[in-house]
Formats: C-alpha cells, sequence, structure tokens
C-alpha cells in the first residue's frame, strides 16, 4: 500500500480515480479483443487482450 505524507492525501484520491479508470479500459480492451476474435481478426483482437490483460491489473499497483 502507497503512505501519502498527509499534505498529499488528495493525491491518493486521484490515484484510485485513475485506477479505476484504468481498469475499466482494461475491461473495455479485453471485450473488444474478444469480439475482434469472433469477427475473425486474429491478430487485432489477440493484440488487444494482450493490451488489456497488461492494463487491468496494472491499476491494481497502488492499494
Amino acid at each position: 500500500m502507497v503512505r501519502f505524507p498527509p499534505g498529499l492525501q488528495g493525491s491518493r484520491k486521484a490515484m484510485s480515480i485513475l485506477s479505476v479508470l484504468l481498469l475499466i479500459l482494461g475491461i473495455v480492451l479485453i471485450v473488444a479483443g474478444v469480439m475482434a476474435l469472433l469477427r475473425k481478426q486474429m491478430l487485432w483482437g489477440i493484440v488487444l487482450i494482450v493490451v488489456g490483460v497488461i492494463l487491468a491489473p496494472s491499476s491494481f499497483v497502488g492499494f
């Protein structure tokens, strides 16, 4: 867990909001990748899924 000095508590809230946004973006990329795979666009689908999987868990680093 990241500890902030008392004067930087607003930064902690901003990081929480950013991590939620990154998580949502990662999930959207994964869903778009699965949809691309279903449309037989293999390379694009794999790229979207890999980026989404890397992006979504990285939002939990601050917790």
